[in-house]
């Protein structure tokens, strides 16, 4: 009889390699995180301008999207993995919304802690309840549930609701990597794992400086409020456009999919 997914995830934790690893991204994961807040935070009390932080965030994306190609080259003939984290565009703003709600740098800290919280509380469901039948479904909620965070999140003007909103879309991001990866995993081509993981780092681990870049952009021209509203519509606008056109990908279930050469 197959184990369950609780019981594969202790088996693991057992493993002290395994454990190494995940202390590894932990700790990697929160350098990361303490030093986008403290240079965002110094470049918008030199600067108090979003086009600043924007042009911070495109700076940060150049280094992954021209490398990010060719270490998946690489990875395909020495059968590597690659990992990538989402975080989402908006975050490279923290720093001018915590100056915006009252509570500084210190508050601009305690949102990106939010966020970062939520991710590993939704992975810690997904362990218990992956969704294997409804994959599709469920990743299509996942992106929605993240526009709509996003989008009371411009419109919020009390710190603690701003919190909560950015546990949510941390929580709700979390279940669409869980999901995505899985997509990744079981569809593409055993020789083209490399390549193909290269590919979703492009998208994945530049985002949150891509999309820095454009809603830094979009702040400096309608203000950061409406900006990430606008980027929450938008979000949810693409999913339902995306739900409409893709049936296929609504119906999706894990279990059809089965590992390729």
């Amino acid at each position: 009889m197959p184990r369950s997914p609780a019981a594969s995830a202790l088996a693991l934790l057992r493993r002290s390699d395994f454990r190494a690893f995940l202390a590894a991204v932990i700790l990697a994961g929160t350098a990361d995180s303490a030093l986008a807040i403290l240079l965002g935070v110094t470049v918008y009390h030199i600067t108090r301008d979003p086009l600043a932080l924007g042009w911070l965030g495109l700076i940060e994306a150049a280094p992954a999207i021209g490398l990010v190609l060719v270490g998946g080259h690489v990875a395909d003939p020495m059968a590597l993995g690659l990992f990538a984290v989402f975080f989402g565009g908006m975050m490279g703003l923290l720093p001018m919304f915590g100056a915006h709600l009252g509570v500084g740098a210190e508050g601009a800290g305690l949102m990106r802690a939010a966020l970062s919280a939520g991710g590993p509380a939704a992975m810690t469901v997904a362990i218990r309840h992956p969704s294997r039948e409804r994959a599709g479904l469920a990743l299509l909620l996942a992106v929605a549930g993240v526009g709509v965070s996003v989008l009371g999140f411009g419109l919020s003007t009390e710190f603690h609701l701003s919190l909560a909103l950015l546990f949510v879309m941390g929580a709700c991001d979390g279940i669409s990597v869980v999901v995505r990866h899985a997509i990744v995993r079981l569809a593409a081509l055993k020789r083209m794992r490399g390549r193909t993981a290269a590919v979703r780092m492009v998208f994945l681990d530049s985002a949150n400086e891509l999309g820095g870049f454009e809603s830094g952009v979009a702040a400096y021209l309608v203000g950061p409020a409406l900006a990430v509203a606008g980027g929450g519509a938008i979000t949810l606008a693409v999913v339902a456009v995306t739900a409409a056109i893709a049936p296929k990908l609504r119906r999706l279930t894990l279990l059809e999919l089965k590992p390729r050469e």
